[in-house]
């Protein structure tokens, strides 16, 4: 994870694990630009990652968000 923590424009990446099955798991995080996590995932330590864990994930989602102002209800 330290590679990526030191990438221009992140501002944060965390792993969490699922309550109920320590099996699923998903990584949080933010970027500065949507270009930096295009970046994020063309590099090479995160090509290699997978490279190494991916035959063994049974899947792989991915979710973009954008950010919001807070509301107020």
């Amino acid at each position: 994870m330290l590679p990526t923590r030191q990438e221009a424009g992140c501002i944060n990446y965390d792993m969490h694990i699922d309550n109920q099955n320590d099996a699923v798991f998903m990584f949080y995080e933010s970027r500065e630009k949507e270009q930096d996590l295009d970046n994020h995932l063309e590099s090479n330590h995160i090509k290699q990652c997978f490279e190494v864990i991916g035959e063994m994930l049974e899947s792989v989602e991915l979710s973009a968000y954008k950010s919001c102002q807070r509301i107020t209800l």
